[in-house]
């Protein structure tokens, strides 16, 4: 049998991989959801039917959680499906624009083919050149990869995404979110305070407060919860 969609656990992760951006704190976040969308189930018999109900299953969920979201300043999209996850896509807009338009990410991003005037049509290329990555991936001795500028789309600072392809993921300062070249002491205080967010809002999940619970709006108003992450590190 195919594992059909679980609402909650997809919530669940939702908010344990993307929590410093509901809380505010870093423009986008993404996360793979593990589950069948097309192929054979475990037994080896083909599950079309429920692969169909688990694309359904999963654009539904994304549209409400738009519906949910949209007022926070906060949208969800899912950047490529494959045949065993999903890989979804949680950003605020103004702050994703307002990152990759600055001059260093905007003219990487312009080389590399992107329209950096638009996020949707960024995310769209995105998208594409994550699904060529996938479908090349015998070069890579049959690992997944990812193209290397995704960094940018998740707020990483620029000269550690420009450091990690210079050095082909080697010779880094430390490792946390991302691998760090320049700047370790503000790095590290980012990691802390993001892994200070991630732990609050998975207790307060668990506790049953919903996700528009403790997601911050963008007009600058804050959650109760969000001076105590602020002040990690």
């Amino acid at each position: 049998m195919t594992e059909r969609i679980d609402v909650e656990r997809f919530e669940r992760c939702l908010v344990h991989h993307c929590a410093p951006t509901l809380a505010g704190f870093k423009p986008a976040c993404l996360f793979n959801y593990s589950c069948r969308f097309s192929g054979r189930d475990d037994d080896g018999m083909q599950s079309s039917a429920s692969c169909d109900d688990n694309r359904q299953c999963l654009g539904r969920l994304v549209h409400d959680l738009q519906g949910r979201l949209e007022s926070f300043g906060v949208r969800v999209t899912v950047l490529i499906v494959r045949e065993t996850g999903a890989l979804i896509y949680v950003y605020r807009p103004e702050r994703l624009a307002a990152s990759i338009r600055e001059d260093g990410p905007r003219g990487f991003l312009e080389d590399h083919g992107y329209d950096t005037s638009s996020v949707s049509a960024c995310l769209k290329r995105l998208s594409l050149r994550i699904a060529f990555c996938d479908e090349n991936r015998s070069s890579s001795e049959g690992k997944l990869t990812f193209p290397h500028e995704i960094g940018l789309f998740l707020g990483y600072p620029f000269d550690d995404v420009i450091g990690f392809i210079e050095n082909e993921g080697r010779n880094f300062i430390c490792c946390g979110c991302w691998k760090v070249y320049t700047d370790e002491d503000n790095a590290r205080a980012s990691f802390c305070r993001f892994h200070t967010c991630t732990t609050i809002y998975d207790t307060l999940y668990d506790k049953g407060l919903r996700i528009e619970d403790i997601t911050c709006r963008e007009d600058g108003s804050t959650s109760p919860y969000h001076a105590a992450i602020a002040s990690a590190g």
